[in-house]
C-alpha cells in the first residue's frame, strides 16, 4: 500500500514523493490516512517542515491535518 512507503520516503528527506504517495492513499480509503497516528504523524511533518512543496498543502487539506 502507498502509505507503507511514506515515512521511508520522509526520512530521505523526499517530501514530494511522500506527499505524491499519500495523495494516491487517499484516492483510495481516506480512512487509511486520518485514522492511523503514524501517518497522521507524517502529515503533520509535512505541514510543518515541507509546506511549499508541491502536494503538501493539498494533501493537509483533503486529509484534514493541522498545518
Amino acid at each position: 500500500m502507498h502509505t507503507d512507503l511514506t515515512p521511508g520516503f520522509l526520512m530521505r528527506n523526499w517530501p514530494e514523493q511522500t506527499a505524491a504517495e499519500l495523495l494516491a492513499a487517499l484516492r483510495v480509503s481516506t480512512v487509511a490516512i486520518r485514522e492511523r497516528p503514524a501517518i497522521r504523524q507524517v502529515d503533520t511533518e509535512l505541514g510543518q517542515r515541507h509546506r511549499r512543496t508541491i502536494g503538501v498543502r493539498e494533501l493537509l487539506t483533503v486529509a484534514g491535518a493541522p498545518a
